[in-house]
């Protein structure tokens, strides 16, 4: 339940962090979120994924940590582990 609605300290007030999602097969989730419109579900995609490259990886996040890090200590602790 850490990832519903974050403090964003410029804006004073809790708010949502995500915009966008994408959808990605052979990506892993890390954090994944529903896809919705205005007509229906079309299920699960990913708010943050990684895909495994040679002997890296490639991530993606679509959370948006300006102005939460500070007050939200889940969103801190999230981009340390994301960073690592």
């Amino acid at each position: 339940m850490d990832f519903k609605f974050w403090y964003h300290k410029e804006m004073d007030l809790v708010a949502p962090f995500l915009n966008t999602v994408f959808v990605a097969n052979e990506w892993t989730p890390i954090i994944s979120s529903g896809s919705t419109n205005w007509v229906g579900d079309k299920g699960m995609a990913l708010a943050v994924a990684e895909l495994n490259f040679g002997k890296g990886r490639f991530r993606v996040c679509q959370i948006q940590l300006n102005n939460r890090l500070q007050t939200n200590p889940t969103a801190k602790i999230f981009a340390q582990r994301i960073l690592n």
